[in-house]
């Protein structure tokens, strides 16, 4: 008894092991510091040849687009808001991202979705507390604070960019430049 109990330790050990630091972000390659800036800037004349009109942080307006907006595969352990390595990685990007001089002036919102097949109505408690640690996240170690990310969102199954379940940007992070000026 005593040898099947600890292979079951052992192999549940392994497969821990294995969800925590098996990321979709290192498969499809992470962020670089200059393309979450490039995504975040706002349009300005000289960026798209059109003077860009002032734009109000809405719901609608995020969601249309109208805002400038990073998506981001963080990676998180299974189903939860407990990041892994990889997903630390991220976020060590994305905060040298938002100290860029250019996004200096910008305020930010923080999104986050999960999309859970076997479990819908858990996707939108696991997406907010994933954007909280998010935020918790820059906070603590980045020093990134509440006068650059004025919220967080968890959305859960809602906009979705794939049908496929375990397309990676149907657990995507995004963060929000609602200053857009």
């Amino acid at each position: 008894m005593k040898n099947k109990s600890y292979r079951k330790i052992t192999l549940s050990s392994i497969v821990a092991i294995f969800v925590a630091f098996a990321s979709p972000v290192a498969a499809l390659g992470a962020n670089s510091v200059d393309q979450i800036v490039t995504a975040l800037l706002p349009e300005t004349s000289e960026s798209r040849g059109l003077q860009r009109a002032e734009t109000v942080a809405t719901t609608s307006a995020i969601q249309s687009g109208a805002m400038p907006t990073a998506k981001l595969v963080v990676g998180f352990v299974g189903d939860g808001h407990i990041l892994t390595m990889e997903g630390m990685r991220q976020l060590r990007t994305l905060a040298k991202a938002l100290e860029d001089p250019r996004l200096s002036s910008s305020q930010f919102q923080i999104r986050a979705f999960a999309y859970t097949p076997n479990a819908p109505a858990a996707a939108q408690p696991i997406s907010s507390r994933r954007a909280q640690a998010v935020f918790e996240h820059l906070q603590g170690f980045y020093g990134v604070g509440v006068d650059k990310i004025l919220g967080v969102q968890g959305l859960g199954a809602t906009e979705l960019n794939s049908a496929d379940p375990i397309d990676p940007l149907n657990q995507r992070i995004e963060i929000v430049n609602i200053s857009a000026r």
